[in-house]
Parts: structure tokens; C-alpha cells; sequence
């Protein structure tokens, strides 16, 4: 564990062994007192103190000071770039604790996963609007403030992870309305019921979430009218005396593709988009909130599923 001033930066192989997927390459992280033997490398032509290499680790990088943390990640991902080309993939994870530490831009990360607390959202909005369209966006914060502007870069990663436990439900309700990717999972202490019903009649209008396929939305604190969400949402149900519809999907849970857990939910009801008619399931509970598009109409859907 690190103090909330200091980074730990892991460098990892995308492929290979499953089982090997959080072997590290190097790392980055505060010189530790017992550490006593240490050889000096040359990288872009910066001299570096690494530890000998152990079985647990292949190569480790370590820095006395912290005003030396930031010179050393960039200059080591100057140098993993000119090794490996800019067309290569590349993955952040990093931890934003305290106000004072760094926020890395790099140029060519697609995928990220930022641990967050004590900060503005905006300076997140920041962070990706310095980086490409990203493939994949986890987000685990607490004690945030501020919201995320309309035309934040969060909203078109094809899959976001966010996770808002201490925190107003602000930025998750920004996720929640504007959202123009494939996948999203959100999780928060108490939920906000209206902006389901929002979401679905937004849905179903065309008005957004053209390219949704799945969302899950969980929340703390337990919700209990659910019958009058059912209502005004007109949600529609298929025939009780046969087995409800099983809508199956795959939920990616960290950096790695591998990474992937598969779901399945059960439920009778319904909703239809007016433009195609193309069906999504939902399941709603008293912490819970599932959706997930077919790609089918109602009449191909009510064929498969009423018989």
C-alpha cells in the first residue's frame, strides 16, 4: 500500500497466458527501506535506479523523491513507445488520491482504468479530452464534485465501468442520460428512479442510445415501487404460461480481453423502440436494473418467446 502521494505504474503484456494476464514487464513505484541493491540503467538518456529483477517481478523501477515520479513515467513511456511503435495498444491504470499528484496525458491510450477520490469531475472531462475515442473507460471514485460537460469524451467509449459509492449520483445520472456506447455498468449508492423511466422513454424514441446493446445499473439503497415504474414506463410483458425470454451478454471487467464474465438475465418485460421496432428486455428489482437489445422486432421477438 502507497501513500495517497505516491503512484505505483505497472507496464503489462496485452497477450499470452490467461492465468500470467497481471505479470508485470516494469513497474514504477517508491523505493522501499528494505530494498539495499540496486543497479543504474540508462533510458533516453535519463540514468535510472532499478531493483534486481525477483521472481515476482521482471523489472522495477524506483524513485527516491516524488518530484522525481512524473520524469520517470514519462520518460519510460517515451521509451516503451519508440520500442514498440505508436500503433500499438496502450492501457493506463492509475490512481488520483490527493489533489497535488500528477494527471498523465499520453498520447495513445485506448484503454483506461482510473482510480479517482477528492476530485473536480471536470478535470477528469480533461483527461480524456486529450485522448483518442477509447475502447474501454473504468472509473471507481469517491468524493467528487461537479458534473461532466454534454459533450465529455466518457459518453462515446464504446464500454464504461463507473463505479460512484461515495458521491453525489451526479456523474452516473450524466453517464446514465448521455451515453452513446455499446455497454455500460454503473454503480452508486442510491438511485434516482426517474432517470430510469427517462432512459427507457429516451430509448424508445430514437432519441439516443442508437448504439447500446447493454446496460446494468445497481444500486445500495433499496428501491420499492416498482409497479408504478412498470406502468408509467408502459412496459410490455410476454405470456406468463411461458418460460420467460433469457437474454445472455458478455461484461467486460478490467484492461484485458479475456477479462470478460458472461451474464444472463431472465425476464417477461419488454420495451420496443418506435423507430425499428427492434425489442430490449429489462429487469428491474429493488437494487437492480438490467437492459439488454435484441436484434429482433416485436413480431420476431413475441414469435420466439410466446409459443
Amino acid at each position: 500500500m502507497y501513500t495517497p502521494k505516491e503512484i505505483d505504474v505497472d507496464i503489462m503484456p496485452k497477450n499470452g497466458d490467461p492465468r500470467l494476464h497481471l505479470e508485470q514487464i516494469i513497474s514504477v513505484i517508491p523505493r522501499k527501506r528494505k530494498w539495499k541493491k540496486f543497479v543504474q540503467i540508462e533510458i533516453g538518456g535519463n540514468v535510472m535506479k532499478f531493483r534486481q529483477q525477483t521472481t515476482k517481478d521482471k523489472l522495477v523501477a524506483v524513485y527516491d523523491r516524488k518530484s522525481q515520479m512524473e520524469p520517470f513515467l514519462n520518460v519510460i513511456y517515451t521509451h516503451v513507445c519508440n520500442l514498440f511503435g505508436d500503433d500499438v495498444e496502450y492501457r493506463m491504470l492509475h490512481a488520483l488520491c490527493n489533489k497535488d499528484q500528477p494527471k498523465p496525458i499520453y498520447e495513445n491510450i485506448k484503454i483506461s482504468r482510473i482510480w479517482v477520490w477528492n476530485r473536480d469531475v471536470r478535470e477528469i472531462d480533461e483527461h480524456f479530452s486529450s485522448l483518442p475515442k477509447q475502447k474501454f473507460i473504468q472509473l471507481h471514485m469517491g468524493t467528487m464534485t461537479g458534473r461532466l460537460r454534454e459533450d465529455s469524451k466518457i459518453f462515446e467509449s464504446e464500454v464504461v465501468d463507473v463505479k460512484d459509492v461515495e458521491s453525489p449520483i451526479a456523474l452516473v445520472i450524466d453517464v446514465l442520460r448521455h451515453f452513446n456506447g455499446q455497454q455500460a455498468i454503473l454503480r452508486t449508492e442510491y438511485v434516482d428512479v426517474s432517470e430510469i423511466f427517462q432512459f427507457m422513454n429516451r430509448w424508445k424514441s430514437n432519441q439516443s442510445y442508437q448504439n447500446l446493446m447493454t446496460l446494468e445499473y445497481t444500486w445500495k439503497t433499496p428501491f420499492f415501487d416498482l409497479d408504478a415504474l412498470m406502468e408509467s414506463a408502459e412496459i410490455k410483458h410476454t405470456k406468463s404460461e411461458v418460460d420467460p425470454p433469457v437474454y445472455t451478454y458478455d461484461e467486460r471487467v478490467y484492461l484485458q480481453e479475456q477479462d470478460v464474465f458472461f451474464y444472463e438475465f431472465h425476464s417477461r418485460s419488454y420495451i420496443v423502440r418506435e423507430f425499428d421496432r427492434k425489442v430490449a428486455s429489462v429487469y428491474i428489482s429493488n437494487h437492480r436494473f438490467v437492459f439488454g437489445v435484441w436484434n429482433m422486432t416485436e413480431e420476431e421477438f413475441l414469435d420466439k418467446y410466446s409459443e
